[in-house]
């Protein structure tokens, strides 16, 4: 481990950060901020429209940790990414990293999704159940690789627990953890803020 320290997020990330998600928000005529999140998060990492977004989202009850599902077979590189999503309200909670709980919650679904677990459709709700027949279809067709986004205004994940993650994805051949968290969000923003 170097002796590089995690750089910590400040107001500016904040603020910028919350005006993306307010920008969505009033574009979309959304109430709640935490829906204008997912929107932001996904359109800054994967570069995909608000109607490709809104038909991607599984978030609601029985969605078993995954918030949203987005499924490209367009590419050469086929990728099936899931997502969940964190927001949080305050500046003064950015701190408070990712809840190692939804660790679990995840890595339960990916077991019983490749094992094609036929009981995953009394435990999922209706719209994580297309998803997960459209990626048993894809799977199918091509080899795809699968990345798990877990997204937040706040801290990711702590080390300790980024490594029990990425540690259990191992025996699934290109399964990936990618963390998006409050300072990525601010960079990406600033990226294309200077690149305009």
């Amino acid at each position: 481990m170097s002796g590089i320290s995690q750089p910590i997020a400040t107001l500016l990330d904040w603020s910028q950060v919350r005006s993306g998600i307010q920008a969505f928000k009033a574009s979309l005529a959304l109430e709640e901020d935490s829906k204008a999140f997912q929107y932001f998060a996904m359109s800054k990492i994967l570069k995909i429209d608000d109607d490709e977004i809104r038909t991607s989202l599984t978030d609601g009850g029985d969605d078993r940790g995954i918030d949203a599902v987005y499924i490209d077979s367009k590419n050469e590189k086929k990728v099936i990414h899931f997502f969940q999503f964190k927001h949080i309200k305050k500046f003064e909670s950015a701190k408070n990293s990712f809840p190692s709980n939804e660790v679990d919650k995840i890595l339960s679904f990916i077991v019983s999704l490749l094992q094609k677990n036929k009981n995953l459709r009394s435990t999922c709700n209706p719209l994580l159940w297309i998803k997960i027949n459209d990626i048993w279809g894809a799977l199918e067709e091509a080899v795809h690789s699968i990345q798990i986004h877990l997204c937040t205004n706040a801290a990711p994940l702590t080390a300790n627990h980024s490594v029990r993650f990425e540690q259990a994805l191992q025996p699934y051949q290109h399964a990936y953890l990618k963390q998006h968290d409050l300072i990525w969000f601010s960079r990406q923003l600033l990226k294309k803020a200077t690149s305009d």
